[in-house]
């Protein structure tokens, strides 16, 4: 896979009416020292660590590589490593960013729609924005058919995707549920 890969995607009518629709997808590979972001996103996605930022849209992060910090309005800034996914929310200030001695490999895809609202708001919290994955093979599956799908465009892709999306929210959560019971 190359160093990054991302792509905006623009919502209409059919994908909202879907329930569930992408905005976002990509991947970054982030070399140790690197400046971060190491790629020019659209305005509204610049992030920077001191001045953080807002999305419209809920975001899934999953970091296969390295570690890093991450920090937003109701999380103090926090380690993560290696098999961390985390939840970005609508209307919620955050910021993160890889650790220079390590850098990081990062997966991530927005998302929203009437059906993910109410999945997001009934089984994951805003409070506790993080789950460890571990290096978990289907994720990564996930991940990379995702970014295939995006790339390819084939007629019908933005529904094709969401379902993928349900795929990784359905696999986040049962990860999560399993590592609560094995504690």
């Amino acid at each position: 896979m190359h160093n990054s890969f991302f792509k905006y995607l623009n919502i209409g009518q059919t994908e909202e009416q879907w329930g569930a629709y992408v905005t976002s997808v990509g991947y970054s590979k982030v070399d140790r020292n690197e400046n971060y972001p190491n790629q020019e996103h659209p305005r509204i996605h610049q992030l920077t660590w001191n001045r953080g930022r807002i999305l419209n849209d809920y975001y899934i992060v999953f970091i296969s590589k390295g570690a890093g910090v991450f920090g937003s309005a109701n999380t103090p800034p926090v380690n993560i490593d290696t098999g961390t996914c985390f939840f970005l929310f609508p209307g919620i200030w955050h910021r993160y960013k890889p650790d220079p001695k390590s850098g990081w490999e990062e997966y991530w895809i927005g998302f929203n729609g009437g059906y993910i609202a109410a999945l997001m708001k009934k089984f994951f919290s805003i409070n506790t924005p993080f789950v460890n994955v571990g290096l978990n093979k289907e994720m990564l599956v996930l991940f990379h058919r995702l970014i295939d799908t995006v790339a390819a465009s084939s007629i019908g892709y933005p529904q094709q995707m969401a379902g993928i999306t349900l795929q990784i929210l359905g696999l986040v959560n049962t990860l999560s549920t399993f590592k609560a019971y094995e504690n």
